[in-house]
């Protein structure tokens, strides 16, 4: 384990900081970023905090150079149309203040959208906040790996969720499948460093490592959706960079799975009741329960946050674990905001997938922003993937590492002068 510290500690993640005296309008920004990227995966109140504080630093930035005339792309109206429409729904629910307190209180992070694709940084900058997160990611995984065999929360003292011989990861937070899907996110933009390194140097190496202790701490929360979209992602990465990697990268993953079924039974029969429909009654049962509520209320949902209000009225006869939301972000976006606002939201994700990948193809990006791109498509798709069967979009820490990085991808795509994002601009 010490080598694999060493190697991760030296791959030229962190820039020396500058005094504090020295620091410019753009180096704050950049060294709020970059807090903001290390508490990711530890703390929702942090996370709020430090995403705010970088938003009011790049705004002041702009104010300060008088360079907020900027045109905003295609993507950012879509988005604001989903945002829209997610309003109204809340105007036509039964209790409107109700409706509208949650729709604020999760989707306030998307009015910093524009503002994250063009704060005044470099590619650099980005990039180095970037693996931040990722050194913060690994961290946070060893100490789920420890949740899983401890059976506590040594921080908050708590006693965690046991399944088998095992327990429920939940990392710096207070939930597992939180825990699972931000790790998911950040494993996606591991990926990408690890994808584009050439060689194998000690940086290699640790990234290598890095990646392996991600997908540990899947392996400690038990959360199924998550193990799902791995192979997507996989998919994605490797016939996007190089299509000879993709079975070799099938068949690692693969072995992984085998061997950590075969080290720990309880693992081996999680993985087995995937694809056993006894035991995803509750969940099929939430899903034909979100279908009538979606057939009653079609245009405007059921209004958002209404799903245990109204959910006696069209639940389904038989078992269920959890009713708290419809255990599919699609349908749930569905059922709570009307079939408009999820083909919205279908809409600008299927649209920023296709920037991505486009830009990714087209070549022209530098090895940088190619890293940045390649990350952010890992991780949205990814958990776009595992939200066919959980609910990650309405928990806000998901939230907010999900709007954080597809902004970091899209800027990436922009051009030069357009997103701000000059190499070695600082």
């Amino acid at each position: 384990m010490q080598p694999l510290i060493i190697n991760v500690c030296r791959m030229r993640f962190l820039p020396t900081i500058p005094r504090v005296s020295s620091l410019n309008c753009s180096a704050w920004v950049f060294v709020s970023l970059t807090v903001f990227c290390l508490v990711l995966p530890w703390s929702l109140a942090a996370m709020q905090v430090t995403l705010v504080a970088v938003v009011l630093l790049g705004i002041v930035c702009h104010l300060k150079a008088k360079s907020f005339s900027f045109r905003l792309p295609a993507f950012v109206g879509i988005v604001g149309i989903y945002g829209l429409l997610r309003l109204l729904s809340a105007l036509f629910s039964p209790d409107i203040s109700h409706s509208l307190k949650a729709v604020l209180q999760n989707e306030w992070v998307v009015f910093t959208l524009p503002f994250l694709i063009f704060l005044p940084l470099s590619e650099t900058q980005i990039e180095t906040a970037l693996r931040g997160l990722v050194i913060s990611g690994v961290v946070a995984a060893v100490y789920g790996c420890v949740q899983f065999f401890l059976g506590m929360d040594p921080v908050r003292g708590k006693e965690l969720t046991r399944l088998g011989h095992f327990y429920r990861a939940t990392g710096g937070y207070n939930f597992y499948l939180t825990f699972a899907g931000n790790q998911l996110m950040i494993l996606g933009m591991a990926l990408s460093f690890f994808l584009h390194r050439r060689g194998w140097d000690k940086g290699r190496v640790g990234l290598l490592g890095a990646v392996v202790l991600l997908f540990a701490s899947l392996i400690a929360t038990f959360g199924r959706s998550t193990w799902l979209a791995l192979p997507v992602m996989i998919a994605l990465g490797t016939l996007l960079i190089n299509r000879r990697w993709f079975g070799y990268a099938v068949a690692a993953m693969a072995v992984g799975f085998v061997v950590v079924a075969a080290v720990f039974p309880d693992v081996q029969q999680r993985l087995v009741s995937i694809f056993d429909p006894s035991q995803n009654e509750g969940r099929l049962n939430l899903w034909r329960t979100a279908w009538r509520m979606i057939s009653a209320h079609p245009i405007w949902g059921i209004g958002p946050g209404m799903f245990d209000a109204v959910f006696e009225t069209y639940k389904v006869p038989g078992f269920y674990d959890a009713f708290g939301h419809a255990h599919n972000d699609y349908l749930n976006m569905a059922v709570n905001s009307g079939i408009p606002a999820m083909l919205a939201w279908i809409t600008l994700w299927g649209y920023w997938l296709y920037r991505l990948i486009r830009a990714y193809r087209v070549g022209g990006l530098s090895r940088s922003r190619r890293q940045m791109v390649l990350g952010s498509l890992l991780s949205i798709t990814g958990i776009l993937f595992a939200a066919l069967f959980q609910c990650y979009y309405t928990d806000l820490e998901n939230n907010i590492m999900w709007w954080f990085l597809a902004a970091m991808g899209f800027k990436a795509t922009l051009p030069e002068g357009e997103a701000i994002l000059a190499r070695g601009r600082n």
